[in-house]
């Protein structure tokens, strides 16, 4: 694959993170969250040509009793 190749949304260089709402809009721990990504993938300085896509999780469920609303972890959309 050359430069001016997009790069296809599922290739193998592709890393998706998911982030509930409270980290995805917090410099201070996406910055956290980000130093662990790079450290499990093996270069905790650079991305080593990879494509790190953070995906907040928007996915919510309702108490029946209460009606009460809480975010869960649900299936990521791309």
């Amino acid at each position: 694959m050359t430069e001016s190749e997009p790069r296809s949304p599922r290739s193998s260089d592709t890393v998706r993170v998911y982030l509930p709402s409270n980290a995805a809009h917090d410099l201070d721990a996406v910055g956290k969250i980000s130093r662990q990504v790079l450290e499990k993938l093996g270069c905790p300085g650079c991305t080593s040509g990879f494509e790190i896509r953070f995906i907040e999780l928007r996915d919510f469920a309702v108490d029946p009793d209460s009606l009460d609303v809480r975010e869960i972890p649900g299936a990521p959309r791309y």
